[in-house]
């Protein structure tokens, strides 16, 4: 019996002990499953303006909410990187820390602009030394009730963008492909 115990107690332990790291790829896998049948409420623009496309610097997007529901963003976990490598999608980290900022999206009636959109930037921690590469944003939310709560119903959208190493007069890549109705198997 006391052996019983102890076997016991060393799996609970062990189970705890490794909890900790695993939920994180939990959490990851999760999301990504639950893409599967996600419809058009918000969309990703890139800023021809502002962006450079070269691999190491920051690509600004603005999230635009097609609801009538304002949108929370947390940004650590709701805006993931993908970069196509070797012909699958592999998860590569973004360079930018949001300190576990709560972003919301507001509606074109609560905007004061009267856009409906929230700017961000990631910056691709790029795998590889290659010359071109694509990496896929996927950004998700969760859509809020009228006083502001968050609600079960999850959005997203995703853009692949080309991305280029740094040189003179390489001419501005961008756009790929844009979708904010994601396949069932995203990435």
């Amino acid at each position: 019996m006391k052996m019983i115990f102890r076997f016991t107690s060393v799996i609970i332990m062990l189970l705890g002990l490794t909890s900790c790291s695993d939920a994180d790829v939990l959490y990851k896998s999760k999301i990504l499953l639950l893409l599967k049948g996600f419809n058009k409420n918000i969309t990703i623009e890139l800023s021809e303006r502002w962006n450079t496309y070269e691999m190491g610097d920051n690509i600004q997007f603005d999230i635009m909410n097609l609801t009538e529901s304002q949108i929370q963003i947390t940004p650590d976990q709701d805006i993931r990187i993908f970069q196509q490598y070797s012909n699958t999608w592999l998860e590569i980290d973004n360079r930018i820390d949001y300190c576990s900022a709560i972003d919301i999206v507001p509606t074109i009636e609560t905007d004061p602009l009267g856009m409906g959109f929230l700017m961000f930037i990631v910056i691709p921690d790029v795998i590889g030394d290659l010359q071109t590469t694509t990496v896929r944003i996927v950004v998700l939310g969760t859509l809020l009730d009228e006083i502001g709560n968050p609600t079960e119903t999850r959005v997203g959208a995703f853009v692949d963008v080309s991305l280029h190493t740094p040189c003179e007069g390489c001419p501005q890549s961008g756009i790929m492909k844009t979708s904010n109705l994601f396949p069932g198997t995203l990435p």
